[in-house]
């Protein structure tokens, strides 16, 4: 589904990522762990089509999107088949609900539809009582659980997170955890032979 191939990737001058190859599988759950510095989040926003590697190519679905001798970016439509939380997810102007509902919105989604699932993974994240808060009202962890409802509510194909639990306390990093192993249970399922 995601791969690279051949990436070297630098920041000014200096080599922050090579990989010869890398592949996200269809249904895959991968961890990435290493040190700081270490190029797990730029790996991160390679996979999510969010920079262009210096060298080597990004492949969406057996498909060249970013980099080789493509001269340009990827589409918009590939790009929104990929969603990264970051480590520090920024919360748009407004309440919870509209930054739940924003991606929805900007995809043609009608209004009905929009309240229908924002409702829906506001529940199953369990931040039903935050979506009248605006983010000065919400702790780190707070912004972190919003960041994901938000990127979960668009339905991506491949879901990226970096360190998703880094402000949460341990109570509220279980309780996110276990949301996602809901949610990966709820959208995937592998068909029997």
């Amino acid at each position: 589904m995601l791969e690279l191939r051949g990436v070297r990737h630098r920041y000014e001058g200096r080599v922050v990522l090579d990989l010869e190859g890398f592949v996200v599988p269809p249904g895959a759950v991968i961890a990435i762990v290493g040190p700081n510095g270490a190029g797990k989040s730029t790996l991160l926003r390679l996979l999510a089509l969010l920079e262009r590697p210096t060298e080597g190519e990004v492949l969406l679905d057996g498909t060249v999107v970013a980099g080789g001798s493509l001269p340009g970016r990827p589409t918009a439509e590939q790009r929104r088949r990929v969603t990264l939380v970051e480590q520090r997810p920024v919360l748009l102007r407004g309440t919870v609900l509209d930054n739940l509902g924003f991606g929805l919105q900007v995809r043609g989604i009608r209004r009905t539809e929009v309240n229908s699932r924002v409702e829906k993974v506001a529940a199953r994240l369990g931040i039903t009582p935050l979506l009248g808060r605006r983010r000065h009202e919400l702790s780190d962890g707070e912004v972190q659980r919003v960041a994901v409802a938000r990127a979960l509510a668009i339905e991506p194909y491949v879901l990226l997170l970096d360190e998703p639990v880094s402000s949460a306390d341990r109570a509220a990093a279980q309780s996110l955890y276990r949301a996602l192993l809901e949610e990966r249970a709820r959208t995937y399922w592998t068909p029997l032979d």
